[in-house]
């Protein structure tokens, strides 16, 4: 289980990025915004594949961000907390009492952040959180 989940959230992700830089940077322009998870930064409730996947996603972020920031193109990572999806781990009330506003997230708030970040042509080489305060840095 652990190398299944590396290789959906890590390996794949990684690759397609590969697949697609090349024409970004032939462009000048491109975006890739890799979707990764608070677990990378607090360890999670999922289990240590989940947490140690996405964290790889932000070495990677990092990594490539570095080599082609200059061609126009940026590579950022969203780490949302609790949201309420079908991956939520548990009851969205119960949840929320351990979000400092008091409630776990909406869809719609994670697709605003995406959308500011993909608009942002200054922004890469980041990971930003959304995630109600849960992890204040």
């Amino acid at each position: 289980m652990f190398d299944r989940t590396l290789a959906i959230n890590l390996r794949a992700p990684f690759l397609l990025a590969r697949e697609v830089l090349p024409g970004m940077r032939e462009r000048g322009f491109g975006r890739i915004l890799f979707i990764s998870s608070l677990a990378a930064l607090r360890g999670g409730v999922v289990g240590p594949d989940y947490a140690a996947s996405k964290a790889g996603l932000h070495g990677v972020t990092h990594f490539l961000a570095s080599r082609v920031a200059r061609d126009g193109v940026t590579v950022n990572a969203l780490a949302p907390g609790f949201v309420d999806t079908d991956m939520l781990p548990g009851d969205p009330q119960e949840l929320g009492q351990r979000v400092p506003v008091g409630r776990v997230g909406r869809p719609e708030e994670v697709a605003d952040l995406a959308i500011a970040i993909l608009t942002n042509g200054y922004l890469t080489s980041k990971v930003l959180t959304i995630d109600g305060g849960a992890y204040p840095r």
